[in-house]
């Protein structure tokens, strides 16, 4: 039946892979999401920018390490003043193909901060489906509005369905803008 379904006592391990199976109006629908370990964020900074190419005010520089050797996919989501941004142009998602094992800085160039204004950022280990459902979501937009001949962000549900299924771990931080 229509609804949310929620599973209150749930325990997920890092490394397993997790199922969804739906039938609905005579069709099932399957997925899995491998739940990769979360990855955390070192520090975030801030800065003050006053230039003729970005709006003036203070701009956020989220940086982690990278595990070595493993393939990881990231969502970075952030809250200024306890308000999630969630424009497509907030949609930041990245992976470490040519950063595997090395620091990584993201510069959240969207929205400029002002002093005395909250930070809240999370960043999301994602595998490699929900990251591939979110980056074809992200170009569709970004290159293809109003196409005549649009297309479906890859999923990773069987039968044709739309949406991802995923399972991920996050790490968060929080900040004000303060002065030094």
């Amino acid at each position: 039946n229509p609804g949310i379904y929620k599973s209150v006592n749930l325990k997920l391990r890092p490394g397993n892979t997790y199922q969804l199976s739906v039938e609905a109006q005579g069709k099932k629908y399957e997925a899995s999401s491998k739940l990769n370990s979360a990855v955390v964020i070192d520090s975030m900074k801030y800065y003050y920018e006053d230039s003729p190419f970005l709006k003036t005010g203070y701009y956020i520089n989220v940086y982690l390490f990278d595990p070595p050797g493993v393939k990881n996919y990231y969502r970075l989501k952030y809250w200024k003043n306890k308000q999630l941004q969630n424009t497509i142009e907030d949609l930041i998602i990245f992976n470490d193909r040519y950063v595997d094992g090395n620091s990584i800085e993201v510069t959240l160039f969207n929205h400029p901060f002002e002093f005395n204004d909250t930070i809240d950022v999370q960043l999301i280990s994602l595998d490699e489906g929900a990251y591939e459902y979110l980056k074809t979501f992200r170009e569709l937009v970004n290159n293809n509005p109003g196409s005549a001949a649009p297309a479906n962000p890859n999923t990773n549900i069987s039968n044709g369905a739309l949406g991802y299924f995923s399972v991920w771990s996050s790490s968060s931080k929080s900040g004000i803008i303060r002065e030094e």
